[in-house]
């Protein structure tokens, strides 16, 4: 961008009146912590239910004032850690009033896949399936381990509408990636976008029979371009971060 030119100041401008048309989720807020400055600590939503936020799913708040963790690095998963409560204060919290922390709060971004269920990589499913396993065995045994609450990908509203936080939604990439999945098409998809050029059976008896093998030919390699697109797509997932929360109890 070269400001010294009119087509790099009418760029600067663009930029300008785009940030101040912006919403503040894209200017780098998370709209799903807010500081109560009446009762002096801050408040996060986090998924009430194994998933993500938002879409019918029902969200639960907490309560922190203490960072045990900070996200202090340029890289990596930007984890940040929260001792928080479940209980909403009812008075101002101060040194002869302060807050009890009950849960841990984990905070990352960290490599996913797109489709949360194809995830093998999720920390929550990996803690429940823990949890599950271990929990009768820990307190015959005396083992240690980490017992999750509840945890999920964080949702925020926008527009009318809940929004993933992820790198998607960070880059402005979730609308170009929907419209890729639409643009890819399975077999049955394609023959009915090409019902148009399928005549008649008496016309297609007589005329157009070489059209049934261009149309079945075609198809099959609709399908094979859809595979790969596919592939295209799940390969694009290694650079894929998605905003995860976990709520567990401190050990």
């Amino acid at each position: 961008m070269d400001i010294s030119k009119s087509e790099g100041r009418r760029a600067f401008i663009k930029v300008l009146v785009h940030w101040s048309l912006c919403e503040e989720s894209q200017l780098g807020r998370d709209p799903t912590m807010e500081y109560l400055r009446d009762l002096k600590c801050w408040q996060i939503a986090c998924p009430d239910e194994a998933g993500s936020m938002g879409e019918g799913a029902d969200v639960k708040y907490y309560y922190f004032t203490t960072v045990s963790c900070q996200a202090d690095r340029l890289f990596g998963r930007h984890t940040r850690c929260f001792l928080a409560t479940d209980i909403r204060p009812t008075a101002v919290i101060s040194d002869n009033n302060p807050l009890r922390p009950k849960f841990v709060i984990k905070d990352s971004w960290a490599f996913s896949k797109r489709n949360a269920s194809e995830d093998t990589r999720d920390e929550v499913r990996s803690l429940e399936k823990v949890k599950a396993c271990l929990l009768a065995k820990a307190a015959e045994q005396d083992i240690i381990i980490p017992k999750i609450e509840v945890g999920g990908r964080v949702s925020f509203l926008r527009n009318g509408g809940w929004v993933e936080d992820n790198t998607d939604t960070l880059y402005g990439r979730e609308k170009l990636v929907a419209d890729n999945a639409d643009d890819v098409h399975g077999p049955d998809e394609l023959a009915e976008d090409n019902t148009g050029t399928v005549h008649g059976p008496g016309e297609l008896a007589d005329n157009n029979a070489d059209d049934v093998n261009e149309l079945s030919e075609l198809v099959k390699d609709n399908a094979d371009d859809a595979n790969k697109a596919g592939e295209v797509r799940s390969d694009d997932d290694l650079y894929f971060r998605a905003h995860r929360r976990i709520v567990m109890e401190p050990i």
